[in-house]
């Protein structure tokens, strides 16, 4: 094995693991920061733990007061009796896709099962339901009055007014002298739902200030590494100026964006749920953490400051998606939500290659053979490239003796060796540099492949054959990480060689790291993996019968310097 194969399995490697920390992150420009500095200052948008933001309102002035006010406000002592709607079971709609409840306290989602996605993979899993805060009683499309005005609480009770499948509508009167309506719409084919909230003043009543809406998920603060990834930690997500941020729910409290919010929400590898606001350009978003070691983390959107008149009203709308990140689904939904896939920088190589997944998925009904179908023809693709760089490994290979002496006739004198090195690969026609360049023309399409496999909705609980019934799980017998590592040791010894015993010794190290670090890794990746380097000893064994590459160079003397 020559030295620019070593060098290409290093820069391979290298980048494998720094993937996750070279991958653009979408961090905050210093312009969005400065605006988010501002932002936490400004009247309606609450402020940061420790800052001294002053309220500006008389009733909720703040989200993070509206929140607060979880059981609603009392009447004021001149107010006209209002009826209680009393609390009812939630209204549930069943259908092909979905099955949703929505609840007449606080007029909100109370579930969301996905029928197509299961919790856990095999025979004992149950429809997924992508709200998880149930326990906490804290559900999403929370929505809050920040100003002066009506009050909105998540216990206020509503009425149902009408239920029907193509949408809920709850109504409450509040003792201000307001009547609330909240009407929701869904369309469970693109995983969407709507809500129109409408505030009308019933007589001389008066408002001034901002609609929030709130979207929860549990706090919980779990790892992820590339030696043993975590697909199912959620982190918050927001498609704010154009641009993709995401960050850990540890790292996102705090968060605010003072406009151009197209969405926000919480995602994982495979699902979003996530909220767009009728008017981006002026809608506001900020994260709040919990209070109490049992609350959830919070992403509040508040719109833009809106005056009711008496006797006026006025609306707001909403558009959530609680559903998988499926590219054509995403697009669907509208509303920029398919931004939420990001395959990196190789993403548009990525994308093709999901593509044609699907595409022989639907050939072969199996998510392994696509797999293996579409690493055959990556690796024929590739061929060109895999020949030019096995040639001039060969030929570095056979220079690998001539390259000995000169180490032991200059090993005291580096500078005389570089260019005794230089005119013997001059003299041979050899460019050292050849063997690795092809290498690495082929990472990109290689770590395209890699996370198109590792962040695809379709290979989530998909089955392979035998012992792998879920390609986005670990190999359970890691039978297919091991066979991996041998055939990484075939490939070293086929691989022609000029590194000297000490690079060989180490190189044989590799084969034991990528095993260990393929262990923990999907097997539907594993599976890439393994065909990819059994390909590649077929492809080696055929240019070493069919004397494709060169033989060894004559052997001129060594000149003295």
């Amino acid at each position: 094995m020559d030295r620019d194969f070593v060098i290409g399995m290093i820069l391979i490697f290298v980048i494998l693991v720094g993937w996750s920390y070279l991958s653009p992150k979408n961090e905050p420009t210093p312009a969005d920061e400065a605006a988010t500095a501002q932002a936490t200052t400004t009247p309606g948008m609450s402020a940061p733990p420790g800052s001294a933001a002053t309220p500006a309102a008389t009733v909720a002035a703040t989200p993070s007061a509206a929140l607060a006010q979880v059981d609603g406000a009392a009447p004021a002592p001149d107010a006209p009796p209002v009826e209680v709607a009393p609390m009812l079971p939630p209204v549930t709609i069943d259908d092909d896709k979905v099955i949703a409840a929505f609840s007449n306290v606080g007029g909100r989602v109370a579930s969301w099962k996905l029928k197509s996605f299961n919790d856990v993979a095999g025979p004992k899993g149950e429809p997924l339901d992508l709200i998880a805060t149930q326990n906490s009683g804290r559900l999403p499309m929370s929505t809050y009055w920040v100003g002066s005005g009506p009050t909105m609480a998540e216990k206020d009770t509503y009425k149902i007014v009408r239920n029907a499948p193509d949408g809920i509508v709850f109504e409450r009167d509040d003792p201000a002298g307001f009547r609330i309506t909240k009407a929701y719409t869904p369309d469970f084919d693109k995983y969407r739902v709507d809500l129109k909230v409408t505030i009308r003043s019933l007589g001389t009543a008066s408002a001034q200030g901002r609609l929030s809406m709130s979207l929860f998920h549990e706090f919980k603060v779990e790892k992820s590494s590339f030696f043993k990834p975590n697909l199912n930690i959620t982190q918050f997500a927001a498609f704010v100026g154009g641009n993709l941020e995401t960050k850990p729910l540890e790292k996102a409290v705090g968060i605010s964006h003072p406009g151009n919010v197209m969405w926000s929400g919480f995602e994982n590898v495979y699902f979003l749920s996530a909220v767009a606001p009728g008017v981006s350009e002026t809608t506001q978003v900020q994260v709040l953490g919990p209070q109490n070691p049992t609350d959830p983390i919070v992403a509040v959107l508040t719109l833009p400051e809106t005056t009711i008149a008496p006797g006026g009203e006025a609306t707001f709308d909403f558009h959530a998606y609680f559903g998988p990140k499926g590219e054509d689904v995403l697009i669907a939904a509208g509303h920029g939500f398919d931004r939420a896939i990001d395959f990196g920088w190789f993403s548009a190589i990525a994308k093709l290659l999901v593509r044609f997944l699907q595409l022989l998925y639907g050939w072969t009904g199996n998510w392994g053979i696509a797999i293996i179908i579409t690493t055959i023809i990556v690796k024929l693709l590739m061929y060109p490239l895999t020949y030019k760089s096995y040639k001039s490994m060969k030929a570095m290979s056979a220079l690998a003796p001539l390259m000995q002496e000169l180490r032991e006739k200059y090993k005291e004198d580096r500078e005389k060796l570089n260019q005794e090195m230089m005119a013997l690969y001059k003299a041979h026609n050899v460019n050292p540099a050849s063997g690795c360049l092809p290498l690495l023309l082929q990472l990109p399409v290689f770590l395209a492949f890699y996370r198109a496999l590792y962040g695809t909705i379709e290979l989530r609980h998909a089955p392979f054959a035998w012992w792998i019934q879920d390609l986005s799980a670990p190999d359970p017998y890691y039978v297919t990480p091991i066979i991996m590592g041998l055939t990484m040791v075939i490939t070293q010894k086929m691989t022609p060689s000029s590194a000297d015993p000490v690079q060989q010794k180490m190189m044989m190290l590799m084969p034991v790291v990528f095993t260990f670090m393929f262990l923990s890794f999907p097997s539907g990746l594993v599976l890439y993996w393994l065909v990819s380097n059994i390909l590649t000893i077929a492809q080696q064994f055929y240019m070493n019968r069919s004397g494709l590459t060169p033989g060894a160079p004559p052997k001129p003397a060594v000149k003295a310097a």
